[in-house]
């Protein structure tokens, strides 16, 4: 597939203005790994963005944990951490 096809059919421009792929979860998910890891676009090389200041990012972040193993694996270690108890 050329790059022109490829940013047509699967690209999008993120909040901050640089390209990300346009789907959820990722069409080049292959089970829980990354099937174009070596090739992958720069907005996905710095997925899932939980560095720096994320209080404004807060919110986004959590929605990701349905679709993102990294921010899964985190959210269950700091609900440990904080010693999280399910209501029933």
């Amino acid at each position: 597939m050329d790059i022109d096809t490829f940013r047509r059919r699967y690209m999008t421009t993120n909040d901050d203005r640089e390209p990300a792929i346009d789907a959820t979860p990722c069409p080049f998910l292959d089970g829980k790994m990354c099937s174009v890891y070596e090739d992958r676009p720069d907005a996905c090389r710095g997925y899932p963005y939980v560095g720096g200041n994320i209080s404004s990012r807060m919110i986004g972040i959590i929605e990701r944990a349905e679709t993102c193993p990294i921010i899964f694996a985190m959210l269950e270690e700091l609900k440990d951490e904080l010693g999280f108890r399910r209501l029933r």
